[in-house]
C-alpha cells in the first residue's frame, strides 16, 4: 500500500514537470520546423540559381556552336561543282581550276586558301600569289599531314583535320574533299581516285572571323577534338581548364567527326543565390512570431483545462452533456436518412437497432420489416433477390457479424442483383476507445451507373490507344518517306543546277546558240524552285514532327531589313512595284533565330510580290507594339487581298487561294503555313488583316525574352 502511494506521488510530480516544460517545447517545435523549412527552400534556390547559370550559358554556347557549323558546312559545300566537274570530266586545266576557285573564294563567309591535288602532288594553288611555294609538294613527304588525307581517299568522304602545321608552317584547319571519276560515261558506280580538293583556312583567321573573341568577354570557352576526334582530341582553341570544372558542353558536328566545345561563366560558377539574405531575414522573424504564438495558445490552453477540470462534476455540465448526447444521436439519424448508402447498425447480439431509408428504397423492403430482425433472417430475404455467383458474398458478410475474434474488423465486396443491378458492400465492427465490441454496421451502395461508365470509359480508353498507334505509325512512315525522297531528288538536282548554271553563264566559251543559254536559265530556275519546294516540304516536316530546333539571339533591324528586301528586288522590278521600309525610332534589335526570320519575311515579301499588281507598292514595317512588350515585324501591300474563308485557306499546308484553271502565280501553298509554324516557335503569332481589291497586312509578332 505504502509503495502505491509512493508511486502515485511520483508520477503526478512527473506529470506536473512536464506540464511546466510544454510551453518551452511549444516554442522550440515550431521554430525549429520553421527554420528546417527555410533550409529547405534556400536549397531549392540555390539549385534553380545555378540551373539558370547553365542554361543562360548553354543558350550562348549553342549560338557559337550554330555559327561554326553554317561557316564549316557552307565553305565546304562550296567545292560542289569543282568536284562534279573533274568527276565528270576526268580532268581539269588551269585555266578552269582559277575560275572555279575564284568563285568559290568569293563565297565563301571566311577567307581561305584552296588546293589542287593530282594524286599526291600540288598541282595548283588559289590564290597563287604568295603559295607558289607548295607547287608540285607531294603530301606523303609531311608526316603530319598524311593520316588525314589518306583517311579521306580510303574512306571517299570529306574530312576535316587540324589544327595543324600545313606546309608552309601555318597552323591550319584543312579539308580534303576526295575526287574520284567515273569509269564510263553516267556509271557512278565503279569510281577511280583522281586526287584531293584541299581547302585551308588559318587557325587565327577561323577564330577572328567568327567572333570568338568578343564571345570570350562573356564566357570562359574551350574547345578540343583535333582531326574531329570530340572529347577525345586535344585542345586548339580557349583555356583548356575549363573542361576542369563541370562546364556546359556541346558538340560542333564536322563532315567526319565533331568538335567539343566547354562554356563556363566569365567569373566562374556563382553558387550563392542573391536571395539568400532576404530568405534568411524572414525565415527569423517568422520563427519567432511562430514560436511567441505556439507559447501563448498553449499557456492559455493550460489555463482553460484546468478550469473546464474543475467544473467537470458538476450538474449543469452533467445536463448540457444529456443535451448533447441527444442532439448527436438525432444529427446521427439524419446524417444517414439523406445519405446515399442503405445503413444497418447491428447490435452485438445480431439484432437490428437503426436503418435507414435508403436501406428500404435499395432492398424494397416494406417499413417495419427489418426493426428487431436478426442478420440471419436478413441473410435468407437478401440471398433471395441476388443472383447465384454472389450468394457466398452475402454469407461471408452475414458470418463476419459475429466473428468478432476474427483478425478482420471489416469486409468488403460486390454483389449482383438479379434484376441487373450492382451494388458495393462494406461491413465494419464498431468498437469503443477501449478496443470493446458493441455492434456492426453495414453499408450498401448501387453501383450500377458507375460500373456502365468503367466499362465505357475502358473501351474508349482502348479505341484512343488503337488510334494513337495508327497515327504514330503514319507519322514513321512519312518520316521515313521524306527522307527517302530527299536523298534520291537532291542528288540529281545539285548536279541539273551546278551545270546549267555553268552553262548559262558560259564560264568556258561563249555558245553561238542563245536559245540554249536561254534554256540553261530556265533549267537553272525550275530546278532551283523544285529544291527549294523539297526543302520546304522537309522544313515543315520537321517542325510538325517537333524536331526544328532554334537558337535565338539578338539581330540588327537594319540589317536584316536591309537583306531581306534585296533578295526581292528584281522580283519587284519585274513588275514595276515600289518596295519601301519603315524601322521604328525605338526598334533597334529583335531577339530571334537568324535563318527563320529571314526565311519568314522573305516568304511574306515574295508572296506580297507575286499577289500584287503592276505599279503597285510593298512595304516592310518594324515597330513597337502597342501596350506589349514585343515587336512587330509587318508586311503590307497593295495587292488582290483575301477573304476570310481564304485566309484559312491560305494557312492550311498545300492550300491554295486560286483553283486550278484561275490560278496566276505559280507557288506550292506552303509558304504561310511554314511562316505560321517557325514564329509560334519563337513563342510569336502571326495575324492577317486583308480587304478583297485593296491588299493584304500580315503581322510576325515577335515576344521580349525576358517575359
Amino acid at each position: 500500500m505504502k509503495k502505491s502511494f509512493i508511486t502515485l506521488r511520483i508520477v503526478i510530480k512527473l506529470s506536473k514537470f512536464f506540464r511546466r516544460l510544454l510551453p518551452l517545447i511549444a516554442i522550440i517545435l515550431p521554430m525549429t520546423g520553421v527554420l528546417s523549412g527555410l533550409y529547405y527552400i534556400d536549397q531549392l534556390d540555390k539549385e534553380r540559381h545555378v540551373q539558370s547559370q547553365r542554361n543562360a550559358v548553354l543558350d550562348r554556347a549553342s549560338v557559337i556552336r550554330s555559327r561554326l557549323e553554317s561557316t564549316i558546312n557552307s565553305t565546304l559545300l562550296l567545292s560542289q561543282s569543282l568536284n562534279t566537274f573533274i568527276s565528270i570530266y576526268g580532268d581539269i586545266t588551269a585555266e578552269e581550276f582559277q575560275l572555279f576557285a575564284k568563285d568559290m573564294y568569293a563565297k565563301s563567309p571566311i577567307s581561305l586558301r584552296i588546293l589542287l591535288i593530282r594524286n599526291s602532288s600540288i598541282v595548283d594553288t588559289y590564290p597563287r600569289t604568295g603559295n607558289s611555294n607548295l607547287l608540285e609538294k607531294d603530301i606523303n613527304n609531311y608526316k603530319n599531314l598524311l593520316p588525314t588525307f589518306s583517311l579521306a581517299k580510303a574512306s571517299g568522304n570529306s574530312v576535316l583535320a587540324g589544327p595543324v602545321e600545313m606546309i608552309d608552317g601555318e597552323k591550319s584547319f584543312v579539308a580534303w574533299l576526295p575526287v574520284f571519276l567515273a569509269a564510263e560515261e553516267n556509271d557512278l558506280q565503279a569510281l577511280t581516285y583522281w586526287g584531293q580538293i584541299a581547302i585551308v583556312i588559318k587557325h587565327s583567321t577561323m577564330l577572328t572571323e567568327l567572333r570568338f573573341s568578343d564571345t570570350t568577354n562573356e564566357l570562359n570557352i574551350g574547345i578540343r577534338g583535333i582531326d574531329g576526334k570530340g572529347a577525345t582530341g586535344g585542345v586548339f582553341a580557349g583555356d583548356a581548364n575549363v573542361f576542369l570544372e563541370n562546364p556546359v558542353t556541346v558538340d560542333i558536328s564536322l563532315p567526319s567527326g565533331s568538335w567539343q566545345m566547354a562554356a563556363i561563366p566569365k567569373d566562374g560558377w556563382s553558387f550563392q543565390s542573391p536571395n539568400r539574405a532576404t530568405l534568411v531575414g524572414i525565415g527569423v522573424v517568422t520563427s519567432i512570431v511562430v514560436g511567441f504564438l505556439s507559447f501563448f495558445l498553449v499557456f492559455k490552453n493550460q489555463s482553460l483545462r484546468q478550469y473546464v477540470e474543475a467544473l467537470s462534476l458538476t450538474t449543469v455540465e452533467l445536463r448540457q452533456r444529456d443535451q448533447y448526447l441527444a442532439q448527436r444521436n438525432l444529427l446521427l439519424q439524419v446524417q444517414q436518412d439523406v445519405s446515399i448508402d442503405g445503413i444497418v447498425v447491428i447490435d452485438p447480439k445480431g439484432f437490428v437497432i437503426s436503418h435507414n431509408k435508403k436501406i428500404k428504397e435499395i432492398w424494397g423492403f416494406t417499413d417495419g420489416i427489418l426493426d428487431g430482425q436478426h442478420v440471419n433472417d436478413i441473410k435468407n430475404a437478401i440471398i433471395n433477390l441476388v443472383q447465384v455467383q454472389s450468394t457466398p458474398v452475402i454469407t461471408r458478410m452475414a458470418e463476419n457479424t459475429f466473428l468478432i475474434q476474427n483478425d478482420q474488423s471489416s469486409f468488403d465486396g460486390e454483389i449482383e442483383l438479379k434484376d441487373g443491378r450492382t451494388l458495393e458492400i462494406h461491413t465494419a465492427q464498431l468498437l469503443d476507445k477501449d478496443q470493446k465490441n458493441f455492434g456492426w454496421i453495414w453499408f450498401f451502395r448501387d453501383i450500377t451507373a458507375r460500373k456502365a461508365s468503367e466499362k465505357t470509359i475502358a473501351m474508349a480508353r482502348d479505341d484512343a490507344i488503337r488510334e494513337r498507334e495508327k497515327a504514330q505509325m503514319a507519322n514513321r512512315s512519312k518520316s521515313e518517306f521524306l527522307a527517302l525522297m530527299s536523298h534520291e531528288l537532291r542528288t540529281p538536282l545539285n548536279a541539273i543546277i551546278g551545270f546549267s548554271e555553268i552553262i548559262h553563264k558560259q564560264m568556258f566559251g561563249e555558245i553561238s546558240q542563245n536559245r540554249y543559254v536561254t534554256y540553261a536559265q530556265d533549267i537553272y530556275t525550275s530546278g532551283t524552285h523544285l529544291l527549294a519546294l523539297i526543302n520546304d516540304i522537309l522544313d515543315l516536316a520537321k517542325i510538325e514532327a517537333g524536331k526544328m530546333d532554334i537558337y535565338c539571339e539578338w539581330l540588327d533591324v537594319s540589317s536584316i531589313s536591309k537583306s531581306c528586301l534585296a533578295l526581292v528586288e528584281a522580283m519587284a522590278a519585274k513588275k514595276s512595284l515600289s518596295l519601301s521600309n519603315f524601322i521604328d525610332d525605338g526598334v533597334n534589335k529583335i531577339y530571334a533565330d537568324p535563318r527563320a526570320t529571314k526565311q519568314m519575311i522573305v516568304n511574306l515579301l515574295s508572296n506580297a510580290c507575286k499577289f500584287t499588281n503592276k505599279n503597285g507598292a510593298v512595304k516592310l514595317e518594324f515597330a513597337q507594339a502597342t501596350g506589349q512588350d514585343a515587336v512587330v515585324v509587318s508586311v503590307i501591300d497593295t495587292g488582290i487581298g483575301m477573304t476570310k474563308e481564304d485566309i484559312v485557306t491560305a494557312l492550311e499546308p498545300f492550300g491554295q487561294v486560286e483553283n486550278q484553271l484561275t490560278r496566276t502565280q505559280q507557288g506550292t501553298g506552303l509558304g504561310l503555313p511554314m511562316v505560321k509554324q517557325l514564329i509560334e516557335l519563337h513563342k510569336g503569332r502571326l495575324e492577317i488583316d486583308s480587304i478583297p481589291g485593296k491588299g493584304t497586312t500580315v503581322r510576325l509578332i515577335f515576344p521580349n525574352p525576358n517575359l
